[in-house]
């Protein structure tokens, strides 16, 4: 049993080895499955990944599937689904493709998070205006949730003195002059 490459290389297959000790495929060229696979299937995501990412979420803010699918606009059913292995719908694919984002926002904000502290309190802690970044999170507004989160952990940010424009001089009126 033979293919070809788009280089016209002829691939060819390997002795039958025991399951699970290496390839089942060798190039003449020396160019392994492994590296052909990650060159023409990397921007595919496969149903596994979204169990890792939604893990991984928990571990981190210890919610429940009912409130990450709050976060991520969809229900508690779709996020089980997707932590089962389901593909995505056309009507969860958005909130499937939301799950990436979140996790680096959430690492991100964890990683500055003060020891002892949860991140779920940061999460749902509001500023002195009442701004919570779970509010952002929901919004995907990414960038924003961090800044508020920061604002949660540090404290509000100095309010900026406000710059004095300079006067110019005035000048008396030509009527006056006269």
């Amino acid at each position: 049993m033979t293919a070809t490459m788009t280089r016209t290389e002829v691939v060819s297959t390997a002795p039958a080895a025991p399951l699970g000790t290496g390839a089942f495929v060798t190039s003449q060229r020396g160019v392994t499955i492994d590296a052909l696979l990650h060159q023409h299937m990397s921007w595919i995501r496969l149903p596994g990944s979204y169990l890792n990412l939604i893990n991984q979420i928990q571990q981190l803010t210890r919610w429940s599937f009912r409130d990450l699918g709050d976060v991520l606009g969809t229900s508690h059913t779709t996020v089980g689904k997707l932590a089962n292995g389901a593909l995505p719908t056309t009507r969860s694919q958005e909130a499937a493709e939301r799950l990436e984002p979140l996790l680096e926002v959430l690492s991100r904000i964890s990683a500055v998070t003060t020891p002892g502290r949860e991140l779920a309190d940061v999460l749902g802690s509001g500023t002195g205006s009442g701004d919570r970044p779970l509010d952002h999170l929901e919004q995907a507004e990414w960038a924003q949730a961090y800044v508020v989160a920061l604002d949660v952990i540090n404290g509000p940010r100095p309010t900026r003195p406000q710059l004095r424009r300079p006067q110019a001089p005035r000048l008396a009126a030509t009527r006056e002059l006269l």
